[in-house]
């Protein structure tokens, strides 16, 4: 029994390492989104041939501009309808795919185009998004870069403000 256990253990620690196989890199950005608001990344990055590399991330962007809506509420002292204001700041999720081509590589620095597309929630209506942008990269050591990237899309059935949204990040990567 205790041979058993063993060998299950360890076929379940052989099969989660090897979910993360093709996986290289394991990054986290913030930033500013221009005129909007601020952003968050956390996403995967993973290499292919030529230097070239694709990204799966989730993105949380919030506005820094407090948008106006109205309820309707029943007063029930004198059964009338009023209305109330309320103010709230825009919040989307959103899930991502990025396909990144090499533009130049140095020893330690490479440059990077990237385009790709977005889709995700506001809390309210699907939103979707082509993406293109750049991306810098400079490795500090073996498996810790610093990342510099660009990101411009219009974002279809997002509050209007913000649906043209350019925004610069400043993350890390870790090498998993």
């Amino acid at each position: 029994m205790k041979n058993l256990i063993f060998l299950s253990t360890f076929m379940l620690i052989y099969n989660l390492g090897l979910c993360q196989d093709g996986f290289t890199f394991f990054q986290l950005k913030g930033g500013y989104v221009h005129k909007e608001g601020m952003s968050l990344n956390i996403g995967f990055d993973f290499s292919k041939k030529y230097y070239s590399a694709y990204e799966l991330t989730g993105t949380y962007m919030q506005s820094f501009a407090k948008e106006v809506s109205y309820e309707t509420v029943f007063n029930e002292a004198d059964s009338s309808y009023t209305q109330r204001e309320l103010k709230h700041s825009y919040k989307n999720l959103l899930v991502g795919f990025q396909y990144k081509p090499i533009m130049f590589r140095e020893k330690n620095t490479a440059m990077k185009f990237r385009f790709g597309g977005y889709m995700g929630t506001d809390f309210d209506k699907f939103i979707i998004s082509p993406n293109v942008g750049l991306e810098l990269v400079h490795s500090l050591g073996k498996g810790f870069d610093l990342t510099l990237s660009n990101n411009n899309g219009y974002y279809f059935w997002a509050s209007k403000p913000t649906r043209w949204r350019n925004s610069i990040e400043l993350g890390f990567r870790l090498g998993l």
